[in-house]
């Protein structure tokens, strides 16, 4: 099963734009290396690394064949890193193990399948999955702008970016039929003894693979070398840090000989490997417990960032550096973690909106083109946050407003400047471009009819109760039955209290309406809606199609 992926980017880059920003910063070490080339760990074990894939893939030779863990961010992808493969083996593959949902460990499976009436065995956490089906299906579309902002996918040089998908590239996800349903299993694969074990971080569904006669473990993304992103700005839930420091514990009691990332070399050695992770670890314990001291003392989130920072023997170690990562907002994702949303001051509690702060803000200040002149003195001044919220504030009264605009601007670009985390220098390059109105992502297509047709017809149903509009159709009550002639599927759509209630296999004794369809018609009907270009009103011009198309907003899903 593949789905395009050109106008997906919900988690990865996907095209480099040939209008943007140009990458100006502090100097960095690059975040993503793209470099095709394919590492030697022993002559059973390779990497392929580089390219246009964000993640690597990795080749076990295995007594029966090969074992393939992660799988890269496409197909097209896939396809090169397994033509390297192989140059080295030519035996077939047996099975796919998947680290974790995100994209750029499963989207290039599709490229390893030989033969598609015949699967490998494919191995994933039991949450797999449904965690990747989550993420497209709520809260997508706010996620797919603050992903396009983050990975720099329009700004010239990005160096969380690569030239990938410009012609339309596919993700090519299978899904697993293999499962960990517990903290970790010992397995035979391919003829090969190897150990499954769940570690959380970036993930909940993170696994391990542990190949104990070789003294080796394939980790995924629980260790790279920056910061890790406790909370990212592309917007997820927080990753536990305790969760974090117990998986690095184990892997760190495991004594290895070799350690294998997916995101980046191999790490050869028991010492070096120890020396590595130990401080790692220890700084995001660091960060969580501190953080947790100073909530405790009772410190709004924003006080909580200004008092926690690495102590100085962790502050120097490369696997801490801000690069990915921050430590503030780490610090901002324990408080929420633990306390949600309320800072704990009672200003916060009823909080004006910005445009309401924005008229106040002009009025004590004489007028909004005041605010705009107090922005520009702040830059001047060296102090571009200022700057930007009071260009803000402006922004909100007249978003017309040029001069506004280009304060913004330059304090989004001044900002960036003094950055070494690619993903806020991407960030506010991003929203430079957007204020100036060379980006718009509210005209980018979220997702595509292949995206769509791969859902199960009941995570699509999971979906449209946040895409009903109670403010068009709250009145009118309604339960409608859907009856999937194909597959035998019931479900009932009811608005009631505006709240349209979802239910399976569960048919009310009254309803007002029973649509007899086929799971591939009803997944037709939503792609129409959901992408403009392809409305066809004749073939779904049945009433029960013309409610849901009333009711729903479904384009923005």
């Amino acid at each position: 099963m593949k789905m395009h992926t050109q106008q997906l980017l919900l988690m990865l880059v996907i095209t480099c734009a040939g209008a943007g920003s140009s990458y100006r910063g502090r100097s960095r070490r690059a975040v993503v290396d793209t470099t095709r080339r394919v590492e030697k760990v022993t002559d059973k074990v390779y990497v392929a690394m580089g390219g246009n894939s964000l993640g690597n893939s990795i080749m076990i030779i295995a007594p029966d064949g090969l074992i393939i863990v992660d799988t890269g961010d496409s197909h097209e992808a896939a396809s090169l890193m397994f033509e390297d493969f192989r140059n080295i083996s030519s035996a077939p593959v047996k099975a796919i193990i998947y680290t974790h949902h995100h994209m750029d460990h499963t989207g290039g499976a599709t490229a390893f399948v030989e033969n598609s009436t015949v699967l490998p065995d494919i191995w994933a956490y039991k949450d797999l999955a449904r965690n990747l089906e989550d993420y497209f299906a709520y809260a997508t579309t706010a996620r797919y702008a603050r992903s396009m902002r983050q990975f720099g996918v329009f700004v010239k040089g990005s160096q969380n970016s690569v030239e990938f998908g410009k012609t339309g590239a596919t993700f090519g996800f299978v899904y697993p039929n293999k499962f960990l349903n517990d903290t970790e299993m010992d397995a035979i694969i391919a003829g090969l003894k190897v150990r499954l074990v769940r570690i959380e971080g970036e993930t909940t569904d993170h696994m391990g693979v542990y190949i104990p006669d070789w003294n080796m473990f394939m980790s995924g993304d629980l260790y790279y070398e920056a910061f890790p992103n406790i909370y990212t700005i592309r917007g997820v839930k927080v990753r536990d840090p305790r969760a974090w420091c117990r998986s690095l514990d184990y892997v760190i009691d495991l004594g290895l000989n070799y350690l294998v990332p997916s995101h980046m070399s191999p790490i050869i050695g028991n010492q070096t490997i120890t020396d590595l992770l130990v401080p790692h670890r220890d700084g995001i314990q660091y960060v969580h417990d501190q953080s947790l001291r100073y909530i405790n003392k009772g410190l709004t989130p924003e006080e909580v960032v200004r008092k926690v920072k690495l102590p100085p023997s962790l502050v120097n170690v490369s696997s801490l550096q801000e690069e990915y990562g921050m430590v503030g907002w780490s610090a901002k994702g324990v408080f929420q973690m633990y306390l949600g949303w309320f800072s704990g001051d009672p200003m916060d509690l009823f909080p004006l909106t910005v445009s309401e702060k924005a008229q106040h803000m002009a009025d004590l200040a004489g007028g909004g083109n005041n605010l705009v002149t107090a922005g520009r003195t702040a830059i001047d001044q060296g102090n571009p946050q200022w700057a930007l919220e009071l260009a803000s504030y402006a922004l909100a009264l007249n978003a017309t407003d040029e001069m506004a605009k280009m304060v913004k601007v330059d304090s989004l670009n001044a900002i960036a400047d003094q950055q070494i985390n690619t993903n806020a220098m991407n960030y506010l390059r991003t929203s430079a471009l957007e204020t100036t109105g060379q980006v718009d992502l509210s005209k980018q297509a979220i997702v595509t009819p292949d995206h769509m047709r791969t859902f199960d017809v009941e995570h699509l149903l999971d979906m449209l109760p946040s895409a009903f509009m109670p403010e068009v159709c709250g009145n009118d009550t309604f339960t409608i039955v859907l009856n999937f002639t194909d597959t035998g599927k019931i479900f009932s759509l009811q608005n009631r209290n505006s709240v349209l209630v979802v239910r399976k296999d569960k048919v009310p004794e009254e309803y007002a309406l029973k649509m007899d369809v086929t799971e591939d018609r009803f997944k037709n009907f939503v792609i129409s809606q959901m992408n403009p270009s392809q409305h066809n009103n004749v073939l779904f011009s049945s009433y029960g199609f013309r409610l849901l198309k009333k009711c729903f907003e479904m384009g923005k899903m």
